[in-house]
């Protein structure tokens, strides 16, 4: 056989192999990308899940899906206007309607792992223009990455159009065009994945178990405190095993995880989209919206270094205070843990910090 039959034979083997990925990623869709009425989505979990939560129901169990889609759900299900809603990034999803000192009549905790401005964009457009108005109060959790714009997370660009929209709300002069194209490009791109194939395989391999539940409602919170807990307030209870680590064992991780080239931080060498979030700021106080700022602090066990290796954390937070205090925006916490007194057993890890640090944070407000 020919070098030119090897090459069509090469060339039409990955072609049906190519064909045969796309099209299993397609029908599974654990993750609700492409194919609404997919496979796995025909049983609903994101639309089962967000209505209990509606409901007032506590849902334990929540596994891999897809936060952002999840919360966005979530604001198309609400009736009512919130009292105050809080965005953010895992580092305030501990942040729980009853720990608050003042008497909010609604709350929704919306933070989501590892978020962006393209995230916030993208939550307060679906919320806003679902119920026609924002919420009378909103805690901003802002991480120093946000200002990093060699951060490779991009997660937001599955919902590209919203984003689009509210870029052009809160800046006349945008230059973000719509380009619904672009968010589907992204997502079909996810479809032809060999990473998304493992995903699909490990959701199917858990959802044909006997026993498996993609979640289950409980009574209270700490019910079962092996598994993750959601409560009605959108709120997150972490398993308990996180919260009784060795501190040996935070140490090593948090040492290790130092000498990583931290992707959050990647090439951030300056203080990048200032624009959108001052554009933000201004465009939600015209609103009449009162806005929190929240900092949370780095565990103590890694600070002094950490912002050695990257110094423009320090600066991200003068910055923050340079822009909120003129306009009289309140900023609560610090990515500072010796401003309050932390050591290495209010952690979780090296950045996570424990209930009770976020409450008397909470405090300040």
């Amino acid at each position: 056989m020919n070098g030119k039959k090897w090459i069509q034979i090469f060339i039409i083997s990955t072609l049906i192999v190519t064909s045969l990925l796309a099209l299993f990623n397609y029908e599974i869709d654990s993750l609700k990308l492409v194919n609404k009425k997919g496979l796995v989505n025909k049983n609903g979990f994101i639309e089962r899940s967000t209505t209990d939560l509606t409901n007032n129901k506590i849902i334990a169990g929540l596994g891999n899906y897809n936060e952002r889609f999840f919360n966005k759900r979530m604001f198309e299900k609400f009736t009512e206007n919130k009292d105050i809603l809080v965005i953010g990034a895992s580092r305030s999803l501990l942040v729980r309607h009853r720990n608050m000192n003042k008497d909010y009549t609604s709350f929704y905790n919306a933070s989501v792992s590892n978020a962006v401005f393209g995230d916030f964009l993208n939550m307060i457009y679906t919320y806003e223009n679902n119920l026609n108005t924002l919420p009378n109060n909103i805690i901003i959790s802002i991480d120093p990455w946000l200002f990093n714009d060699g951060n490779p997370e991009n997660r937001y660009l599955d919902m590209m159009d919203n984003f689009t929209q509210m870029s052009n709300k809160i800046d006349e002069n945008s230059s973000v065009k719509s380009n619904n194209y672009l968010t589907k490009y992204n997502n079909i791109f996810k479809i032809f994945s060999l990473e998304y194939l493992a995903v699909n395989i490990s959701y199917l391999v858990k959802a044909y178990r006997s026993t498996y539940k993609d979640y289950y409602v409980v009574d209270s919170f700490d019910s079962d405190t092996t598994v993750a807990v959601k409560e009605p307030d959108g709120s997150l209870h972490y398993p308990q095993k996180y919260n009784n680590r060795p501190l040996e064992e935070i140490t090593e991780e948090a040492t290790n995880w130092l000498k990583t080239d931290i992707s959050q931080f990647q090439n951030f060498n300056k203080i990048s989209n200032k624009k959108i979030f001052e554009n933000l700021i201004q465009y939600l106080l015209s609103k009449n919206v009162n806005i929190t700022i929240k900092l949370a602090p780095f565990n103590p066990v890694i600070y002094n270094k950490l912002i050695v290796k990257y110094p423009l954390i320090t600066e991200v937070e003068s910055y923050i205070t340079q822009i909120a205090n003129p306009l009289k925006v309140n900023i609560i916490g610090s990515y500072n843990p010796y401003k309050y007194s932390l050591n290495i057993d209010d952690f979780t890890d090296y950045m996570h910090a424990k209930e009770e640090v976020i409450n008397n944070i909470l405090n300040e407000i």
